[in-house]
């Protein structure tokens, strides 16, 4: 009676260990974050989102250093890299209402004015308050960040 219970208990701990080769691991690229941001899983898409939110931003706050420093290389690397891929999937999503608030902070982050008017078109149709602060807060930065590059 002991062993049975014993191996019950080894049976739902090993059934359990996120280490295991049945666990679902994490993305460890950007290209597997932008690959998710596309996906159909909602939980995926969410983590991504928020990965690539915080990539952006940290990466935004070392853009401006000396151009001869390596945190400098590598956060222009990654805000090419996002601009470059992340920020269509981003733009397709909010097309069709996915992942409104993050996509809309990503492009805010990234100042791509090229989304203004699927941004726009987003705010026209969207019902909650918390989207429609953050769309507003974005379209305002793309205005800014206009006005700054045409002086």
């Amino acid at each position: 009676m002991l062993n049975a219970l014993l191996w019950m208990f080894l049976g739902v701990a090993f059934a359990q260990d996120a280490r295991s080769r049945m666990s679902d691991p994490r993305p460890d690229s950007m290209e597997a974050l932008v690959k998710d941001l596309q996906g159909t899983d909602r939980s995926r898409r969410r983590f991504a989102i928020r990965e690539l939110n915080r990539i952006a931003r940290v990466s935004r706050k070392h853009e401006f250093g000396s151009l001869e420093s390596d945190s400098t290389l590598d956060a222009l690397q990654k805000l090419e890299l996002l601009d470059d891929f992340a920020a269509d999937v981003c733009i397709q999503n909010l097309a069709k209402d996915v992942e409104v608030r993050g996509c809309a902070r990503l492009l805010g982050y990234l100042e791509t004015a090229t989304a203004e008017p699927v941004m726009a078109a987003a705010l026209r149709r969207t019902e909650s308050k918390g989207e429609a602060r953050r769309l507003q807060r974005t379209l305002e930065i793309l205005r800014v960040a206009a006005e700054e590059s045409n002086p």
